[in-house]
């Protein structure tokens, strides 16, 4: 008689779901996307952590767990929630990996748990004045310490990922680069007439400095003053740390070719992008760019020359890069140039589509964890526990 195999628990993984807390930015855009492939791709149980109710636009994968805190958890701040929580769900739970969000990882009480976090951006390090004082503040004590403690991680552009080592004493080795996918893959909408004389320019995003939409707005009333027939939505009229000038706001508010929106649903915001001739991205930094790829398919690209913006103008077609830091005369002039070439954004090949993919983003992450999925171990489903018990 030949000896009984041991039984190996299979590995249960902890996902930090804060970012899905209702609002619809790119990083919930990003949590909410790529956990959804997470039972196809990891192999493990998952079970996504909050200390907030779980808000998302569709239902996850039944066999994703959640677990939501109680009582006086949802008032704490959620880095500190994390830190002083996870250890605890670690341990009671029976994890095995703990993955991180957004930029910061537990410090402690996840001995023998593998620790992988994802990193967004560097904008705490590089453009620190267009932060809340309380978040940059967070950033600066928790960040650089999470990557210390770091089993993986994880940049969504390469770019991001030089930039983190550049700036942090990370191992190469344990730092890969995972792209986001598309937000729109499997949303429909009725697609809108096609263009006519007049262009329609479109500016997804918050509008906070890094964004550098002064300048654009500028050089739009430019054009138009110079008869230009242009149009142009806004989705997200928050402005905050300074970005616009009350003046410039109020302006742009009152011209009738301007629409602001706000509260948009997905299903409403793809359709804006297949209304637009351009999206508009004039950014001075960005860790990816989300917007680029919704575009992708509906309407073409005007993005700042920046390194990101490069390193995904490489697999696209249909987008436009352009100096959006010279004088505004000459970014109008540049502008203006580009006006007639309304060829919308595609992927250039079929292995760039699978690149920017949010299954691909997903394997890479659990592969990076050390885990992946195979024909003989599908994902485990999990009764959903609620509550802070």
């Amino acid at each position: 008689m030949g000896m009984s195999q041991p039984q190996v628990a299979p590995a249960h993984v902890l996902i930090d779901a804060r970012p899905l807390n209702g609002q619809r930015n790119g990083l919930a855009r990003f949590v909410e996307q790529m956990v959804r492939e997470w039972p196809k791709v990891s192999g493990a149980k998952v079970t996504l952590i909050s200390h907030r109710p779980i808000q998302v636009t569709q239902a996850l994968p039944a066999s994703l767990a959640i677990h939501v805190d109680a009582g006086i958890w949802r008032r704490c701040p959620g880095s500190l929630w994390f830190n002083l929580r996870a250890g605890v769900l670690a341990r009671r739970l029976g994890a095995t990996h703990v993955l991180g969000t957004q930029h910061v990882l537990p410090l402690f009480g996840l001995r023998g748990v593998h620790r992988g976090v994802i990193v967004h951006d560097l904008v705490f390090r590089k453009f620190p004045n267009t932060m809340l004082w309380s978040d940059r503040l967070l950033s600066w004590l928790f960040v650089p310490l999470s990557l210390k403690v770091a089993d993986s991680v994880f940049c969504v552009s390469e770019s991001t990922r030089r930039d983190l080592l550049r700036e942090f004493a990370v191992d190469p080795h344990l730092a890969r680069t995972a792209y986001p996918g598309g937000t729109f893959d499997t949303i429909a909408s009725d697609r809108p007439s096609p263009a006519g004389p007049t262009v329609r320019l479109l500016v997804v995003g918050s509008i906070e400095p890094r964004k550098n939409l002064a300048k654009f707005f500028r050089v739009y009333r430019a054009l138009r003053m110079q008869g230009h027939a242009l149009e142009l939505d806004i989705v997200s009229g928050m402005d905050w740390g300074g970005a616009i000038a009350p003046e410039l706001w109020r302006a742009m508010e009152a011209d009738p070719l301007v629409r602001v929106h706000r509260g948009v649903d997905d299903e409403r915001l793809q359709w804006l992008y297949g209304a637009a001739d351009f999206l508009v991205f004039p950014s001075l930094y960005e860790g990816f760019g989300l917007p680029m790829l919704e575009a992708v398919g509906k309407c073409a690209v005007i993005a700042n020359d920046i390194p990101v913006f490069r390193e995904i103008a490489a697999h696209l077609d249909g987008v436009i890069l352009m100096d959006f830091e010279a004088r505004d005369e000459k970014v109008a002039v540049a502008f203006a140039a580009v006006l007639e070439r309304r060829s919308v954004a595609r992927f250039r090949t079929e292995t760039d589509r699978g690149l920017f993919s949010w299954q691909s983003c997903a394997r890479e992450i659990a592969a990076g964890m050390g885990l992946g999925a195979s024909d003989d171990r599908p994902a485990v489903a999990m009764v959903a526990d609620i509550g802070g018990r």
